[in-house]
């Protein structure tokens, strides 16, 4: 966002943004409107969200509660920005908020067309109210003018960078596809596989046979959620995988049925052959579309960050779309500029190999353990409220202190890690639980280390 501010670095978009919008007459302009702007700025936002909300397919990016705490007030905001006087060093502010704000949609995978249609509809509101304004006729004839031209010059520049997020998403996620492991990938589905199979035999033992209660759902169960979750981010089969998800929904309603004893057979024949169907969808997907290279970090074996923006997008929208949290830890190695300067840095790379090793065997199949940076990790907990993803990470914390890490010459030594927690809480950017883990784990650090903090519940 910074490039901004040096001029050989703008598009012309911005170019034009930077010249031509705020020049000393416009300010003037915009000043007679200001309070007009500030009167009629929060019934614009109401009257774009009354709409917003009655659209289903709207509807799913945002939560009735999200709006009026947050969304809101942020858009109104823009707004006022926007339409305010500025100064020459203010111009490139505004210009990177722009921009910044068509990297939040791209990153929200929002549609484009909400966005256009929030700035049709507060523009006809803020045309309506300078209209029937005191203000001269002349003043707001230009100001209707000057205002259409700011609103349209930014939406623009929030197209421009909402296009360029969402080019290099579609294409980090294609990387991500074609460069899985098919090693790691074939390990996976195997587990999947013998669990879905052990969930049917307790399901045929329990239910069947014994007159119990019906077991958790298939969706509760780690091989159900992997099937949810994973598998359409490793998956280049689109059409393999909904067949898949149709059979995995048809095998748990079928599960959920009331049954007699009438009904056993017909309904074990039913269940094996929905499950035999996703045994076999599961190998054509191993078999035809991943990769034999590898998506991790070379060092850690954990995944990579640059793939961390379409899991992420996908785990909100995920959460979103069926009513679901998820929980993110922000994991980093205590004292480790000790460690290297004590060690040697070949000692703090053995650290992080067998630290990773300790995350990657203590958490589900479904979730995500990433390299975020330098000794810090990132896991992701789809389907994970905020105290169980406090135990996995009280777990994981004695775990790593417990750990005798192997160096050179039979020599150990023991290290340890704070961490911070967060719930999804709705918001559709995801760098929002991501940022309030890492608060949290800059708390944890400063408060002692060797611990886990939580975001506190509001």
């Amino acid at each position: 966002m910074h490039l901004m501010t040096e001029g050989h670095n703008t598009s012309g978009l911005a170019q034009f943004y930077l010249q031509n919008l705020y020049t000393d007459a416009h300010n003037a302009l915009l000043a007679q409107g200001r309070e007009l702007f500030e009167q009629e700025a929060g019934a614009a936002v109401d009257k774009f969200y009354d709409q917003l909300m009655s659209t289903p397919k709207a509807a799913a990016y945002l939560t009735t509660d999200l709006v009026q705490n947050r969304l809101k007030s942020e858009l109104k905001k823009w707004i006022l920005t926007t339409l305010s006087s500025k100064t020459a060093a203010e111009v490139p502010e505004v210009v990177a908020l722009q921009l910044k704000i068509g990297e939040v949609h791209a990153r929200i995978d929002v549609p484009m067309s909400l966005v256009d249609s929030s700035i049709f509809i507060i523009k006809h509101h803020l045309f309506r109210a300078i209209l029937h304004s005191d203000l001269p006729r002349e003043t707001q004839t230009e100001l209707v003018a000057l205002v259409d031209t700011i609103l349209m010059a930014s939406l623009s520049l929030i197209d421009e960078a909402y296009l360029g997020g969402l080019v290099e998403s579609e294409r980090v996620s294609q990387e991500y596809r074609s460069h899985t492991s098919a090693h790691d990938i074939a390990v996976d589905i195997e587990r999947v596989k013998s669990g879905l199979f052990s969930w049917f035999t307790h399901y045929v033992s329990d239910v069947a046979l014994k007159h119990k209660r019906l077991p958790k759902s298939i969706y509760q169960d780690d091989a159900g959620l992997w099937l949810i979750h994973k598998l359409p981010l490793i998956s280049g089969d689109a059409s393999a995988t909904q067949t898949l998800q149709n059979s995995l929904k048809a095998f748990d309603e079928l599960t959920r049925q009331p049954m007699d004893e009438a009904d056993l057979s017909e309904r074990f024949d039913g269940l094996q052959g929905h499950l035999n169907e996703i045994s076999y969808l599961l190998t054509h997907i191993a078999d035809r579309n991943l990769a034999s290279a590898s998506q991790k970090d070379d060092l850690t074996a954990l995944v990579a960050r640059r793939f961390m923006v379409p899991i992420m997008q996908k785990e909100t929208q995920l959460a979103l779309k069926i009513n679901k949290t998820y929980s993110v830890l922000m994991i980093d190695l205590d004292d480790f500029k000790v460690i290297n300067d004590a060690h040697g840095h070949l000692a703090g790379d053995k650290v992080l190999t067998q630290v990773a090793g300790v995350v990657t065997r203590q958490i589900r199949v479904t979730d995500y353990a990433f390299r975020y940076g330098g000794e810090e990790l990132m896991v992701v907990l789809p389907e994970c409220a905020l105290s169980k993803a406090c135990s996995v990470a009280e777990a994981l914390r004695l775990k790593v202190a417990e750990r005798p890490i192997e160096l050179e010459q039979g020599s150990q030594i023991k290290v340890t890690c704070s961490i911070g927690v967060a719930e999804f809480e709705s918001h559709p950017d995801f760098m929002k639980v991501i940022e309030a883990a890492d608060r949290q784990l800059y708390k944890a650090k400063h408060a002692g280390k060797n611990r886990v903090l939580p975001v506190p519940k509001s």
